[in-house]
């Protein structure tokens, strides 16, 4: 893996490098504390989100910013942790930033170092803002149980014998599913209670936990924007009634609205149609394909799977027996 990742604002001129992930936390945004990494756009909050380093993976969390954050189309909600890696593009408020590799690269999707599991797979386990550990994602079995006598990780207030959660790997396919069947649990935040396959990226949530899917093996490619039209100024015609500035078009990659217009001290906010344009022609992100009214309440192969064998497996006795009976009386 890299040494480092780059921040690269895309411009109408070519991407700039405005940045460096190199170690810590590194906050991002219009006037970041800590020395963080500043970008140019007063749309842009003050501290607008925050990189953090977990063991060998990037972290990112929007830090409750006024236009929010995208990281390859998909919108970060305030505060949830999400994975970042090279290739990615992120967008804060207006910008479009992508992800690179710095440094001695490596292939990015090979293990990372004292990641023995095969493909890199892992499950990165956070409580709040707390990262609580890694889990290593086995060949076959489980990788991570939550809740019951034989908990990995003890789940808060938990009165059930069984495990509320289970997470393993049947095949090339990990899936997620409840060994009790009053828990509810979140996946990329629907409500689940059958067995449900996960992809890299998904975050699944229960009682105090988050824990994300790192499958770096079947990420996805690098994201390619489409480059939107070009900038425009600002007029007494674009404030709204709510006194909150608003564009009425994007600019180009890393243009900033016209310093004249608009006091430098507050952040403008953008109109939430206006934020998605950025990405159009964008392919979803793998933890999006759940779709509330197409799959309803979820997966459940693996289930379907074994009671299809235990089936089996019933009329063979059966008939085995039928046939050394029937033996036995002629």
């Amino acid at each position: 893996m890299a040494r480092y990742l780059k921040l690269e604002e895309l411009r109408s001129e070519g991407p700039i490098e405005v940045g460096q992930l190199q170690s810590g936390d590194v906050i991002v945004g219009r006037e970041p504390d800590n020395n963080g990494v500043a970008l140019s756009s007063r749309a842009v909050s003050r501290n607008h989100g925050v990189f953090t380093k977990v063991r060998n993976h990037w972290m990112y969390r929007d830090l409750g910013s006024t236009n929010g954050s995208w990281i390859n189309g998909v919108q970060c909600k305030p505060n949830q942790w999400r994975l970042v890696r090279a290739g990615n593009v992120m967008q804060f408020a207006d910008l479009l930033v992508r992800i690179g590799s710095g440094g001695d690269a490596m292939n990015r999707n090979q293990p990372a170092p004292g990641i023995s599991s095969i493909g890199g797979r892992s499950l990165l386990v956070f409580s709040a803002e707390d990262f609580v550990d890694e889990f290593l994602i086995p060949e076959y079995g489980r990788a991570l149980v939550i809740g019951g006598s034989q908990a990995d990780l003890a789940l808060e207030g938990d009165i059930f014998e069984q495990a509320s959660l289970v997470i393993e790997r049947r095949g090339d396919k990990i899936c997620a599913f409840s060994l009790v069947k009053e828990v509810e649990w979140l996946l990329n935040d629907e409500v689940r209670r059958t067995t449900s396959d996960i992809s890299d990226g998904d975050i699944i949530q229960l009682g105090n936990y988050t824990v994300l899917l790192n499958d770096p093996s079947h990420g996805s490619a690098d994201f390619t924007p489409q480059k939107v039209g070009g900038a425009r100024e600002w007029g007494a015609s674009d404030a709204p009634s709510s006194g909150r500035m608003h564009t009425k078009a994007l600019g180009g990659f890393g243009q900033a609205p016209l310093e004249s217009q608009a006091g430098v001290d507050e952040t403008m906010a953008l109109d939430p149609s206006e934020m998605e344009s950025k990405m159009t022609g964008a392919d979803m992100h793998p933890s999006m394909r759940y779709n509330i009214g197409t799959f309803g309440g979820g997966s459940g192969a693996g289930g379907l799977e074994d009671r299809l064998i235990l089936a089996i497996g019933l009329i063979l006795f059966f008939v085995v027996a039928g046939l050394a009976l029937w033996w036995m009386i002629g």
